[in-house]
């Protein structure tokens, strides 16, 4: 694959995020907020509007920590959010922090009970003039949300398989027509400019790389050029990337080559320091585990659907056997990997 086709798989992966689930190691920044669906389907505006007005009963009102789900019991909460002296809200990434934490765990909840949670850390931590702000943040960032599944499913309709740079930033327009419909420009600065600047900086290394009437050392020096224009900031992360991008292919030379774990966990010491080789190796035990489990759950699955049961009873038996394989979260992701995996 040619330095071109490889920028372009990235910008693909960054900007039509929304295309599918990519449960990724290293998400990209571009809309990686873009990637919480709030439904399978969108849902009206109607419908969102009630879900955050609805009024929370006293009963529901408990420390959140207390019934977390299972995806969150082991996490960090988020930190609490920021106000001004005169009890207004401080608009920073904390708020879009917060949000997402608690819209994580949907499919193990329904949209229903996270904005409860939202709205219950919320009311908790915040005076009413900072409330109704971030309560009226909450409904646009969801209304947001639930545009991107319709901006979803119009992708998927037109998706041709091509990593084409002019789809790429088509899509970026569209998710930016979206932020400025449902959000402030405030809000959008707070939410969004990190990741922006680096989508910027993507898209314009795609588009040296693209630029026929250059050479290769022409092409080299505009990629100079574009990095002394940027933050320090993109640099080193781009740099990491690419570290991280070698060593996996590294890595999956030497399995090619039939490898043993302790030729792997070197080449991770060669590359990284002990404490991230120590975190790449149980990340890499964690995938042979997950490859495993998910392995003998495809035989037994096999089987079900060769005893061609009636439809319901299938239902129900597959049910019983992801949750003898997988917990709760992972249950979801396998949901969509068999959809996958069945339509072949």
């Amino acid at each position: 694959m040619n330095i071109n086709r490889l920028i372009l798989c990235g910008l693909t992966s960054v900007a039509l995020l929304i295309v599918g689930t990519q449960l990724s190691l290293f998400k990209p920044l571009i809309i990686k907020n873009a990637n919480i669906e709030p439904s399978a389907d969108a849902l009206s505006t109607e419908q969102l509007t009630a879900i955050v007005e609805q009024r929370t009963s006293t009963s529901a009102l408990v420390p959140t920590a207390l019934k977390l789900p299972a995806s969150l019991q082991h996490s960090n909460l988020p930190l609490l959010l920021d106000m001004y002296d005169d009890g207004s809200l401080v608009i920073n990434i904390k708020i879009l922090h917060l949000f997402d934490f608690y819209l994580s765990a949907l499919g193990e909840e329904q949209l229903e009970q996270v904005v409860t949670r939202i709205k219950q850390s919320l009311n908790q931590q915040l005076k009413p003039t900072a409330l109704t702000q971030s309560l009226a943040i909450l409904s646009g960032y969801l209304a947001y949300l639930n545009d991107i599944t319709k901006l979803k499913k119009q992708v998927n309709q037109q998706d041709t398989g091509e990593y084409r740079l002019d789809s790429v930033i088509n899509a970026h327009h569209q998710i930016n027509d979206l932020r400025e419909l449902h959000l402030s420009n405030e809000v959008i600065a707070a939410f969004f400019a990190k990741s922006d600047a680096y989508e910027s900086y993507m898209l314009e290394q795609a588009s040296i790389s693209q630029r026929i009437e250059l050479n290769p050392e022409q092409k080299q020096r505009a990629q100079q050029l574009l990095n002394q224009r940027v933050p320090s900031w993109i640099i080193e992360q781009q740099q990491r990337a690419n570290h991280l991008n070698k060593y996996r292919v590294q890595y999956q030379q030497l399995l090619s080559n039939g490898a043993d774990e302790q030729q792997l966990q070197q080449l991770a010491l060669d590359e990284f320091s002990e404490e991230s080789a120590l975190r790449l190796q149980q990340l890499a035990q964690d995938r042979s585990q997950w490859q495993q489990r998910l392995s003998q759950y495809r035989g037994q699955l096999d089987i079900i659907i060769s005893m061609a049961l009636g439809s319901s009873e299938s239902v129900i038996e597959i049910e019983l056997l992801r949750a003898q394989y997988f917990n709760l979260l992972e249950i979801k992701r396998v949901k969509a990997l068999d959809s996958i995996y069945l339509a072949n």
